[in-house]
């Protein structure tokens, strides 16, 4: 609803459109970290964590930030891109992930870091799934599933991807242990 007010109001206006700016930020600072609103984590995140489960919240917090995220593309595509002739995106970011030597386990490992970061928004768009690192890892029903209708929605639905990049790390592939596992440790 929000998204169809601004496509009518403003959109004689504004050509190019973003539904949403660093969704993974959302995910990772508001609901593992707990350090940007609304400030939910888990205690094995952060010691000072008062509300949240880091180990669930944050895939369904995704989840409806990617389902939003096409919705707001139908809307504008089905009423005004004929007559305003815009376009509609959505800004990713992450950071790149090398392998930390060239062993197959770490790049492996380089591989499942950049599933849990940059894919795991940009595949759905592209393929309406979830990367497969992240169906193979995410256990427990934790990972929530698109319908044939939501995957069939969100496939292209961007006119334009934009790329906020801001530094590279390393990835070293390290034992797998489901103690304290969060989206954003090792996802056994």
């Amino acid at each position: 609803d929000y998204a169809d007010i601004c496509f009518k109001n403003f959109g004689d206006r504004v050509k190019h459109w973003m539904t949403f700016n660093e969704p993974l930020t959302v995910v990772q600072q508001g609901y593992v970290a707990g350090v940007m609103a609304p400030g939910r984590c888990s205690k094995f995140t952060n010691p000072n964590c008062t509300a949240g489960n880091g180990a669930t919240e944050p895939y369904i917090v995704g989840h409806n930030l990617i389902l939003a995220h096409g919705e707001a593309v139908k809307v504008y595509r089905e009423k005004y891109k004929a007559s305003q002739k815009g376009q509609v995106g959505i800004a990713l970011n992450a950071g790149w992930n090398l392998p930390y030597t060239e062993s197959a386990e770490d790049r492996l490992a380089a591989a499942r870091a950049m599933a849990f970061t940059f894919d795991y928004f940009m595949e759905p768009l592209v393929t309406g799934k979830y990367p497969v690192d992240m169906v193979n890892n995410v256990k427990d029903g934790r990972l929530p599933t698109f319908t044939a209708k939501q995957s069939k929605m969100l496939k292209g639905s961007y006119d334009f991807i934009g790329i906020n990049y801001y530094s590279s790390t390393y990835a070293k592939d390290v034992p797998c242990s489901t103690k304290d596992v969060t989206m954003f440790s090792d996802p056994c």
